[in-house]
């Protein structure tokens, strides 16, 4: 559809439209308040429409899955979009103008059982780069509620609930339950941790990608994990989807995830909440050639441990980045437990 066919007002409401690609069109700079009116509309694509500064109210679009804004001169984000009981993928990179608080707030709670079947959400704000410091942390803290919330609905039967962020930024949540520098950590998970309110882990990552001028397509990151106790051993993947960027990146970006395809390591580590669990977490990406893997570096990484309830997350992993910490933690234990024995 032209944007001329857009400016007409008469269009929109009668149409039967499921999805509606205006991407690439660089003389459209409004939508018709009557956009609202497609309640069929499932995908809406205003990629690389540079000259888009606002969008109309949006409240009726009952059945839209997909906003995609890349590339466009938004400011900010219509408060409306709360009412977009469908919506599961925003995208917003390259959106260079785009800086006020944005919220995942506008993401409705899943309420009925049809709807958790395959319950997935992708929010991409890769190369936004003056969203000031209070949206980043509204996008970040938002999203966990809601991966909170899509935990809970994988436990109860939903088929494949996945939660993917993106922004700029250099600074590694608060919210996290253990990280450090570079790519990989080792644990020691103390008894009581994998309770029956363990509902699984959120993933974090600060990535510096070393050549400003190179293109990344795509970024698809890998967290391989194993666990570890008297009893057996176990592996575990999680992943998330790709990424599009299609562009260069400029900055230091954050990327977290949530990945509940298989939660069967949920029941084995509940099944050994009693014991001391050591476990790794080594994160890497899709193997797309050494030269491409070269471009860039994980600068921290991190997990957080999600619970049903909050006052009972308080384990506290001990993070052992040296090849003999459990050895030095087992004698610092041991003598521990000596010493107490001796003032008795």
């Amino acid at each position: 559809m032209s944007p001329q066919i857009m400016e007409s007002s008469e269009v929109l409401p009668s149409s039967n439209y499921v999805k509606l690609d205006l991407s690439e069109c660089k003389t459209l700079n409004s939508l018709p308040n009557s956009t609202c009116k497609l309640k069929r509309l499932e995908i809406l694509n205003l990629n690389g429409c540079s000259y888009l500064e606002k969008l109309p109210p949006l409240y009726g679009l009952c059945s839209l899955k997909e906003l995609l804004l890349d590339g466009t001169a938004l400011v900010e984000i219509p408060p409306d979009t709360a009412s977009l009981s469908s919506l599961r993928r925003l995208s917003l990179k390259n959106c260079n103008r785009l800086q006020k608080s944005v919220s995942t707030s506008y993401i409705a709670p899943i309420k009925y059982r049809e709807e958790r079947r395959e319950c997935g959400y992708e929010l991409n704000f890769c190369n936004c780069l003056n969203l000031d410091q209070n949206a980043r942390g509204t996008i970040m803290a938002d999203a966990l509620r809601r991966i909170k919330e899509l935990a809970i609905a994988r436990c109860d039967g939903a088929f494949y609930p996945y939660f993917h962020v993106g922004l700029p930024g250099g600074k590694i949540p608060e919210w996290l339950s253990c990280e450090g520098p570079g790519n990989s950590i080792a644990t020691l998970f103390p008894p009581g941790c994998f309770n029956n309110m363990f509902l699984g882990f959120v993933f974090c990552a600060i990535i510096e990608f070393k050549d400003p001028d190179f293109w990344v397509h795509g970024l698809r990151l890998i967290c391989q994990s194993s666990f570890e106790n008297n009893n057996d051993y176990r592996e575990a993947s999680f992943t998330t989807k790709y990424f599009y960027l299609e562009n260069t990146i400029e900055s230091d970006h954050v990327f977290f995830w949530y990945d509940g395809r298989d939660i069967s390591y949920l029941d084995w580590l509940k099944q050994n909440c009693d014991m001391e669990n050591e476990a790794s977490f080594y994160l890497c990406r899709d193997d797309m050639g050494t030269d491409y893997m070269t471009k860039w570096e994980v600068k921290r990484f991190g997990f957080h441990l999600l619970c049903d309830k909050v006052e009972l997350n308080k384990c506290n992993p001990y993070i052992c980045r040296e090849a003999n910490f459990l050895e030095q933690l087992e004698e610092t234990t041991n003598a521990n437990n000596k010493k107490s024995r001796e003032d008795l």
